[in-house]
């Protein structure tokens, strides 16, 4: 694969959170060589700066119809949990808390 290939492939699992199976296929290429090209690309950012390049990479993704996924949003105003017998309670609480 060529550095593109291997940056794409890098923000795809990095960045848009697609699995490396699904960038296999997508890149034609196994499933191995997708995980290496990552690992790869972590440690070119060791010793360079590839903000520039990953930037491209992303915008090349987005206009392929891609785009980020929305971050989760947590309810915990829904959240109905108390420990269960014997579960420690984080420090700063005391039991009635938790069980409230």
């Amino acid at each position: 694969m060529t550095r593109e290939h291997k940056l794409t492939a890098y923000v795809l699992n990095k960045r848009f959170g697609c699995r490396m199976v699904d960038i296999a296929k997508l890149l034609r290429v196994s499933l191995t060589t997708v995980s290496t090209s990552i690992k790869e690309v972590k440690y070119w950012m060791m010793g360079e700066d590839l903000a520039e390049e990953l930037a491209r990479a992303q915008m090349f993704i987005e206009g392929q119809g891609f785009s980020l996924p929305a971050p989760p949003v947590l309810h915990f105003e829904d959240l109905e949990w108390s420990p269960g017998p014997g579960a420690r309670v984080p420090t700063g609480l005391n039991q009635a808390d938790a069980h409230q």
